[in-house]
């Protein structure tokens, strides 16, 4: 692969620099995950404050005439910290909380132990809560938001939801409308500038990160055999196809980025599972090699930085 003259001039020039998705995915772990504890601690040092005190004894017996009256309450007084009172949970929320705590912990080590505390904590859930539908409705939403928004531990926790799945069918019920939910998300997005609003500039990154951790999770569903409502070669299709009629309207150059960073993901994902099957090789890789091919401001929402993605796509499925 190479690149022109003008397309290295259009890179140097690009004012517009991104963390690294992993690197995005641990701040956001480490925001979420450290916590700040504080105790009270009522004894005396007492080494220190003997120390102390022989010190304000000769300063007093110096300085006699010239001490404040409430010198002598400063010095006796110790700095107490007060402990962060944490409000302890009952119920529902006590078991959303311990579950919570259970997924942050997970990882490839301790996942048979901790999968497994997962599975018991929902069935002592179900006891308690046998009437309440909502209850645990609850505990699926949260427990899903958790594994779809973590594109670092996605494949994990896809092996895991599919667990659940086979322990609790009821788990099932959010893979469809969350499918169909993804596959027209990119309807509703808005590009907002920095300069205009930075907490809503944030929000549009913070979604998009969102979006593509939704995405690799579907892949890993997939590869777990969770069953989907759409093929996810068809999941392809249809983000291809709409990237083809967005790069002929006018102000399309955010969605066709966005899908162009989605389809990075899937497809080099599946790669290796569908390289052979006759759709990837006829329909799906001939529009692939297509955008890589265009060239720039040859479309009017096709940006620079969407067909140099495009080509590194093309060199690694090499």
């Amino acid at each position: 692969m190479y690149y022109t003259l003008e397309e290295i001039n259009l890179l140097i020039n690009d004012k517009n620099y991104y963390l690294n998705k992993e690197v995005i995915t641990v701040l956001d772990l480490l925001k979420t995950d450290v916590a700040v504890y504080a105790t009270i601690n009522e004894e005396i040092p007492n080494k220190k404050y003997e120390k102390n005190a022989d010190q304000k004894n000769r300063y007093k017996k110096m300085h006699n005439n010239h001490v404040d009256g409430d010198l002598e309450n400063k010095w006796d007084k110790q700095k107490i910290f007060k402990g962060i009172k944490k409000e302890e949970k009952i119920g529902i929320d006590k078991y959303i909380d311990e579950i919570r705590i259970l997924l942050n912990k997970i990882s490839d080590k301790n996942y048979e132990v901790n999968k497994d505390s997962i599975i018991q904590k929902i069935k002592d859930c179900l006891e308690d809560n046998e009437e309440s539908n909502d209850d645990m409705k609850r505990v699926v939403t949260v427990l899903f938001d958790i594994a779809k928004s973590n594109k670092f531990y996605s494949q994990i926790y896809a092996k895991l939801y599919k667990e659940l799945i086979d322990n609790f069918p009821f788990f099932n019920d959010t893979v469809v409308p969350f499918v169909n939910q993804f596959m027209d998300s990119l309807n509703n997005l808005v590009y907002v500038e920095s300069s205009v609003d930075y907490d809503g500039f944030c929000n549009y990154n913070k979604t998009n990160e969102n979006r593509r951790a939704s995405m690799a999770f579907i892949v890993n569903l997939m590869k777990n055999e969770v069953e989907l409502p759409i093929h996810i070669l068809d999941i392809v299709l249809h983000f291809q196809n709409l990237a083809i009629k967005f790069i002929d309207e006018e102000n399309r150059v955010n969605e066709v980025d966005e899908i162009t960073e989605l389809l990075n993901i899937v497809i080099l994902m599946i790669n290796d599972t569908y390289k052979v099957d006759d759709k990837w090789m006829n329909e799906i890789l001939p529009k692939i090699k297509m955008f890589s091919s265009f060239k720039i401001k040859e479309k009017v929402s096709l940006s620079s930085r969407s067909i140099f993605k495009y080509k590194d796509i093309v060199d690694k499925l090499k």
